[in-house]
């Protein structure tokens, strides 16, 4: 700026660093207080931008044709104290630049520097760097006036390989905050932690003025400095709060951003040779609301399709539609898939599904009338359902085919046998059969058996030792078994609870007979010296004296 040199002074110049532009309210009498903050401090950083790429060519026997098209709308509330410009890089408009403006290369311009989408949290873009080991390197800004007082460092990184070790940020190199050897904004330290999302914030008093400010890939000063690479999503310094100076630490930030983005690909091919022909076309939305790192709000629909027509096998036809909502990690997806094959050989197909998830495993189909109370939901269907049904209403029907919809036996048994070594029969069967290889074994069974597992006795003085034997009857494999066999060598076995469902395991039919032996196992370690006490563990006895059971056996 360059006004009249008054009478008896040199040319005069007078050098703006950082100009501040406030719109005045009505009856404002005094100068309004300097705000140290960015180029766009104050102001939502907004980004918008439209990608759209065409193809077409021929050979005389293929011919191909694409079009894809991407647009995105986003918006940030920046931080409107940051003093440096540019700190989240959403200003970067060239796609091949290696560096974002405002920033400037601090030592050595090496390795891949890239702009690359900012996702998962904030609109724009983010700086990812392959950093070479062993150089001095980095971004700096200057001159960036940082007067004495209290400040604050803050950052955002992911890193993807290496270390964190010569990473961090400085202020002249005096004033430091070293990533490998500091605690992130979650309390957590070290150097490692590959695609980790981890923010930095950093309270630090600065005595004298300085103009220089480095965000740091590599510096002695954070040695050693080894290979690496990082993305950043924010690099800044900012004055300290009063409520952070009277703490004495950095508190952290929320930056909200929201952003919406939509992408569509179409491709088309037809070869003439080979008699083949597809087209395909995939569209992607998505809403974003972000906040800290672990959060945010999200919303995406997406739809793929694809035809396909082959001399050679036939045709196909295929359509995928899915939904997802997410809100702090809670994610709740629906997809919905479709396809029809038509054979050259004659055979037909057809498919659709629903794929349902959510964090407690529940999805739902709901059929409604106008005035909200339920419809009728009709199949026009044969149905297999592979799972368990619940009703909580009542299941009519006008006939079921009992040949194969279930078996049913029952079978008891009173007297008392006791279990020995190798085990003993006990008269006892329960036939079903045939039993088609799908479905489940609804058991109920009511079984009276005693035994002295767990019992110790005791004696004293064993052997004028002055010390107790202890005898312990323990299970060690003895018990009843109640099982039945398939003819593939599967094992249905029956415990003791009231009720069981065991799920039929063969793929062929067959019949089968659950049967019942008790045992008592072969096992006696000894007298064995304890220190304090002599011990003793033997197999426990078992006697059974009734067995009551009924088995269903129910197709699915």
């Amino acid at each position: 700026m360059k006004n009249g040199t008054l009478p008896g002074f040199d040319d005069s110049y007078t050098w703006f660093l950082r100009p501040q532009l406030v719109k005045l309210r009505k009856g404002v009498t005094e100068a309004v207080p300097y705000t140290p903050g960015s180029a766009d401090a104050g102001a939502a950083a907004l980004n918008s931008r439209v990608d759209t790429v065409e193809k077409a060519g021929n050979d005389g026997r293929v011919a191909l044709a694409s079009r894809s098209a991407a647009l995105e709308a986003a918006a940030m509330s920046p931080r409107s104290t940051t003093l440096n410009a540019n700190p989240d890089f959403s200003f970067w408009p060239d796609a091949n630049g290696n560096k974002a403006p405002g920033w400037e290369w601090w030592n050595a311009a090496i390795g891949d520097a890239q702009r690359i989408p900012a996702e998962g949290r904030r609109s724009g873009w983010a700086y990812r760097h392959d950093v070479p080991a062993g150089t001095d390197m980095g971004w700096w800004q200057t001159p960036i006036l940082i007067d004495a007082g209290w400040w604050v460092f803050e950052a955002d990184t992911i890193l993807r390989s290496g270390s964190y070790y010569g990473v961090g940020i400085t202020v002249d190199g005096i004033y430091n905050f070293d990533f490998a050897r500091e605690k992130d904004t979650n309390g957590t330290d070290g150097a490692y932690g590959i695609n980790q999302r981890r923010r930095w914030s950093k309270l630090i008093k600065i005595n004298e003025a300085h103009n220089n400010f480095h965000l740091m890939q590599n510096w002695a000063g954070f040695a050693p400095m080894e290979a690496k690479q990082i993305d950043w999503y924010y690099c800044g310094i900012r004055p300290a709060t009063d409520a952070e100076i009277a703490a004495r630490k950095a508190i952290d930030v929320t930056i909200p951003a929201v952003s919406a983005r939509v992408k569509v690909q179409e491709d088309a091919l037809a070869d003439l040779p080979n008699h083949y022909a597809t087209a395909k076309q995939a569209t992607d939305l998505e809403a974003q609301v972000n906040g800290t790192a672990d959060s945010n709000l999200l919303a995406r629909a997406n739809q793929r399709a694809v035809v396909i027509a082959d001399g050679a096998v036939g045709a196909v036809a295929e359509r995928v539609d899915g939904l997802e909502t997410d809100y702090g990690g809670g994610i709740a997806s629906v997809e919905e898939k479709a396809a029809t094959i038509s054979g050259i050989d004659g055979r037909t197909a057809i498919y659709w599904g629903v794929t349902g998830s959510t964090p407690n495993g529940r999805t739902g189909i709901g059929l409604y009338l106008k005035d909200g109370s339920p419809g009728d939901f009709i199949v026009n269907a044969n149905m297999l359902v592979d799972g368990n049904i619940l009703a909580t209403g009542s299941i009519r029907s006008l006939a079921f085919d009992s040949d194969t919809m279930g078996r049913t036996g029952s079978a008891s048994w009173a007297g008392s046998i006791e279990g020995v070594v190798g085990g003993a029969n006990i008269p006892f069967s329960l036939t079903l059969t045939p039993i088609y290889p799908r479905g489940r074994f609804l058991i109920e069974a009511a079984i009276a058996i005693s035994s002295d597992a767990g019992q110790t006795t005791i004696t004293n003085n064993y052997q004028g030792t002055g010390k107790q034997l202890r005898v312990t009857r323990v299970a060690a494999g003895g018990g009843l078994f109640l099982r039945s066999y398939d003819d593939q060598g599967n094992v249905y076995q029956v415990s003791n609870a009231p009720f069981q469902s065991l799920p039929v395991l063969a793929t062929t039919t067959f019949g089968t007979t659950f049967v019942a032996t008790i045992s008592k196992a072969n096992y006696d370690t000894g007298v064995t010296d304890q220190g304090d006490f002599y011990q003793r563990l033997i197999a426990a006895s078992y006697t059974v004296t009734s067995i009551s059971m009924k088995a269903t056996w129910i197709a699915t």
